[in-house]
């Protein structure tokens, strides 16, 4: 699997998620959660939840080298469902 593109990301308009701006100040876009099979609410939550996915990796790539127990399996769990092919 190829690298992610970097974060951070954003929620634009009501459910477009993009990356922050470059140095050209245009954002790039990740993906847009459509609300056509689901409720508006649930494609904003969706769109919420994909913009924080850089910054959860993050926290649980930390959590992972940091800490021991319950916790660092289910984040190295995690790190590998979003990291491996």
């Amino acid at each position: 699997m190829s690298a992610h593109t970097p974060g951070p990301w954003y929620v634009s308009g009501v459910t477009q998620v993009d990356q922050v701006p470059p140095s050209n100040g245009y954002p790039i876009p990740i993906t847009t959660c459509d609300d056509y099979n689901k409720s508006r609410a649930e494609a904003v939550a969706n769109a919420k939840l994909i913009a924080a996915a850089p910054t959860m990796l993050s926290a649980l790539q930390h959590i992972a080298s940091t800490c021991d127990g319950r916790a660092v399996e289910i984040a190295r769990a995690a790190i590998d469902k979003a990291t491996q092919p």
